[in-house]
């Protein structure tokens, strides 16, 4: 039974944190449990991949599985100290799923739906099943997650620091904060800027916190590193860096996009490190979209030079403002359209022929929602369009749907894609 509960414990802190309901208390439960057991860590990766979770939501929802929510929920309600949890989890007050209000079933059932996919595998790890259905998956995962660069998940619509990966602190986007860390190194937010003192004298080798800004989906911001050099930050972006820069390089970590224009310093190169690729300046400004899952990280250079280095080859280019190198399997150089690729740093998505698959990747990220692509849906139809970020999603999906290529249908943060009509 105990296995039990903690099972429904985790699935909850899971499920809230796809749900955008977790609080930092919860973002660190959720943390302590990951670091508890590499097993952990893999299968919190598993879980909250887009890609896996759009398969199990679609497996859910076909006709020879319509009832396995209601089984699963029967299941848990056989434990009594189990629907305690979930009845004050849902501030009801009977365990019974069917007494619910419809309005409270309809608030709670994506984080219940996201529970029925969770708790299964959660009690196949505590079985052993998990390494013969998950572990060749998680025996290579993503190079991402094999950085110290990881994505920490925060309170919706949250941007945080965290220094030395322990303390989260929440940022807003309006007034002032000043912030202290143990080491002592003070940073200021101003209306939705970091800001950390330029520092150019401190003693090669000294030993710095690291600081990690995390933005949520549907959120961006701008941080000035102790070099100087400013950084706009992407929304659903990890951007890891030293509180002081103390290195013959100037090294910082990147998971998502973000647009760099970099202090120069010569004796002192700037270093980009992303899953694939390690981009090296000296002076510049260039958009590098990096983001966990996508065949291809881009890397665009607006001024100045940038030499990018595949990470698992000797291959490296040199571009010239105009260029974009594409970092997967090689790299290669392309002439980019730079009006597309800065849109998001003037708040604008501008798609010039983009397949649907990357169009639906952006509205995901922006809008914060779980996208599931039903059988048919012909995901290479392209579209072109200039939309306002600050749109409602129901906008967009309407420009979309008046191709007549696909359809949506939406439930909470769940996006369903149709096919378009014949």
């Amino acid at each position: 039974m105990e296995g039990t509960r903690k099972n429904l414990a985790i699935a909850q802190l899971i499920s809230r944190q796809l749900t955008g309901q977790i609080t930092p208390a919860e973002m660190l439960e959720l943390q302590a449990w990951r670091k508890e057991d590499p097993d952990h860590e893999a299968l919190w990766q598993q879980l909250t991949d887009p890609d896996h979770l759009s398969e199990r939501v679609a497996q859910l929802d076909q006709p020879n599985n319509s009832d396995a929510f209601a089984q699963l929920m029967q299941r848990i309600y056989t434990d009594g100290e189990t629907a305690r949890q979930l009845q004050e989890d849902a501030e009801v007050s009977s365990p019974a799923a069917a007494h619910w209000s419809a309005k409270r079933y309809s608030r709670l059932r994506p984080l219940l739906r996201y529970a029925a996919i969770i708790l299964p595998l959660l009690a196949a790890v505590s079985t052993g099943w998990y390494f013969f259905h998950f572990h060749r998956a998680a025996t290579h995962p993503p190079a991402v997650a094999q950085q110290r660069n990881r994505l920490p998940q925060q309170a919706p619509n949250t941007v945080q620091l965290l220094i030395d990966d322990q303390e989260a602190i929440p940022l807003n986007k309006t007034g002032e904060q000043t912030i202290r860390a143990m080491d002592g190194t003070i940073a200021r937010n101003d209306a939705g800027s970091l800001l950390y003192p330029v520092n150019t004298n401190r003693t090669e080798g000294t030993a710095v916190a690291l600081q990690q800004l995390v933005t949520p989906k549907g959120m961006d911001y701008k941080v000035v590193l102790p070099d100087g050099s400013r950084v706009w930050v992407g929304a659903a972006t990890s951007l890891r860096f030293p509180a002081a820069f103390t290195g013959r390089e100037r090294n910082v970590e990147l998971n998502g996009e973000a647009y760099f224009e970099v202090a120069p310093d010569a004796a002192h190169p700037f270093v980009v490190h992303t899953s694939k690729t390690a981009i090296q300046v000296l002076g510049t400004s260039f958009n590098i979209k990096a983001y966990t899952g996508e065949r291809y990280e881009r890397t665009t250079l607006v001024s100045g030079a940038v030499k990018v280095s595949a990470v698992n080859s000797p291959e490296s280019k040199v571009l010239q403002p105009g260029q974009q190198a594409l970092s997967g399997t090689g790299l290669t150089l392309q002439t980019a359209d730079m009006d597309a690729v800065l849109a998001w740093k003037k708040g604008l998505f501008i798609f010039r022929s983009e397949p649907l698959s990357g169009i639906l990747d952006e509205l995901s990220r922006w809008y914060n929602v779980v996208i599931v692509k039903e059988a048919g849906v012909d995901l290479n139809a392209h579209f072109t369009g200039r939309i306002i970020r600050s749109e409602q999603l129901s906008e967009i999906l309407q420009f979309l749907e008046t191709t007549g290529k696909v359809r949506f249908s939406q439930e909470g943060q769940l996006l369903r894609v149709l096919p378009g009509r014949p």
